[in-house]
């Protein structure tokens, strides 16, 4: 069968533009979960409810999201340096959310496989009584190529704020800060149904692709 040289120029442009974006990092924000879902392929949620309420819970903790796993920790830093702080659960009986025993905490969550491009959740400030309040809290989202700070304002258990990766994902942490932009012993980080999820073809995909580029342009020379 002889293809149309237009239909081989297309699919081989099409090809090399998927490897080009590939090779330029970006990090997409997405700020609910409808438009998140659209631009990965397949996600894992942890909403963190196998966890009691009011337990001190000392990290690091290894946790799976569906078929993903990381690491959560949660970091204070000191005139010192850095050393580790619990987590302390909060919210309810039946929606439990991940927080910490320090409002001046860091959570930090690391360790993902080399599939997971893409992090999203519920990420909200609380009071001493967890208790969701006005505040904000900052995201820092890091992957093979850079990092993307975002500082949500009054946000809640049922908020959402999702990235998306063309690389692999290293890192996102979060902190509760004030109107200010500043840490303080009023505000406690917490995070309720985070979601991991692959965004890009898997290494066997890219193989697929880049055999089927080189068979359309074997053929395409054959053509003349």
């Amino acid at each position: 069968m002889t293809l149309p040289k237009a239909t081989v120029r297309t699919v081989c442009l099409a090809a090399l533009a998927l490897c080009a974006s590939a090779s330029q990092a970006a990090i997409t924000e997405y700020s609910s979960l409808a438009t998140f879902q659209s631009a990965v392929l397949v996600t894992g949620t942890d909403s963190f409810n196998d966890l009691t309420r009011g337990v001190v819970l000392p990290g690091p903790l290894n946790r799976t999201a569906g078929a993903f796993g990381y690491v959560a920790n949660a970091t204070v830093t000191d005139a010192g340096g850095n050393f580790a702080n619990p987590f302390y659960n909060v919210g309810s009986a039946a929606d439990t959310w991940l927080s910490t025993d320090s409002a001046l905490a860091t959570i930090r969550f690391t360790g993902f496989g080399a599939n997971v491009n893409a992090i999203g959740g519920a990420f909200f400030p609380t009071s001493l009584a967890g208790v969701v309040t006005p505040a904000s809290v900052t995201l820092v989202a890091t992957d093979l190529a850079g990092s993307v700070t975002r500082t949500l304002v009054n946000t809640s258990e049922s908020s959402f704020w999702g990235f998306v990766s063309n690389t692999t994902l290293v890192s996102l942490t979060m902190v509760a800060v004030n109107s200010t932009g500043t840490t303080t012993t009023n505000f406690f980080p917490a995070v309720n149904n985070l979601v991991l999820a692959s965004a890009v073809p898997e290494p066997q995909t890219w193989a697929l692709l880049m055999a089927g580029v080189l068979a359309l342009g074997a053929l395409r020379r054959r053509q003349g």
